[in-house]
């Protein structure tokens, strides 16, 4: 079952794109980190995104460190590990995305949070998407 979820955070690596087998549709793939802060300490979240219904430039610009604002559908995979413990890949399907300014870098990891700002730049899905072509 999927619900819907928000996620600000920051690019792991490069996206990447690749296309649906039957429609030719760009998917634009990327890992993002999301930190979590509690009176115990700071906790990393991370999440695999599927960015669907985008121009395929907007790769270039999702580099790793890149600030990013989603919301999306969730949809966790579970597995066990080689150890037998088991884990759960935490999988995002979304159509936007939103680059809320700068990249996260060692010197700027405790500015992240400032660097929120209004979004810079929007990739919406193309107004001829049906409900159908959208695979969540």
């Amino acid at each position: 079952m999927s619900s819907e979820i928000t996620i600000l955070g920051n690019l792991g690596k490069d996206a990447e794109i690749r296309y649906m087998p039957q429609s030719g549709d760009p998917v634009i793939s990327f890992p993002i980190c999301s930190n979590e802060y509690s009176r115990s300490g700071e906790k990393q979240n991370w999440y695999n995104i599927n960015l669907f219904g985008s121009s395929e430039k907007i790769v270039e610009h999702l580099t790793k460190g890149t600030s990013l604002f989603l919301k999306g559908r969730l949809n966790p995979k579970p597995w066990v590990g080689r150890d037998g413990e088991p884990r759960v890949n935490l999988n995002v399907n979304t159509n936007r995305v939103e680059f809320t300014g700068g990249k996260r870098s060692g010197s700027q990891a405790a500015d992240s949070a400032q660097g929120a700002d209004a979004p810079a730049e929007v990739a919406d899905a193309p107004s001829d998407l049906s409900v159908d072509d959208i695979p969540f």
